[in-house]
């Protein structure tokens, strides 16, 4: 339920709602890779690049195989894969 409503705020802009809920779901549930990747998208959207790096890192480090979906959490990936 705390994710559908995330996925509902994020279609409507509103992103601090979406951390809020995302960070209260992974409190219960730390290895939840889609509220991970919904956060992420968040951070972007409000600027933290880096937090979305870090997340992005998480859930690849539990699912090598994760199927990153949002485009700018691709390209902060490939960023991040060019840096190394």
């Amino acid at each position: 339920k705390i994710l559908a409503q995330s996925q509902k705020d994020y279609l409507a802009g509103n992103y601090p709602s979406v951390i809020q809920r995302c960070n209260e779901l992974l409190r219960s549930d730390p290895k939840n890779q889609v509220a991970m990747e919904l956060l992420a998208s968040a951070y972007v959207s409000v600027g933290e690049k880096e937090k979305a790096r870090e997340l992005i890192t998480k859930i690849l480090a539990l699912n090598p195989h994760y199927p990153i979906r949002s485009g700018p959490l691709k390209k902060i990936y490939s960023q991040k894969k060019k840096r190394k």
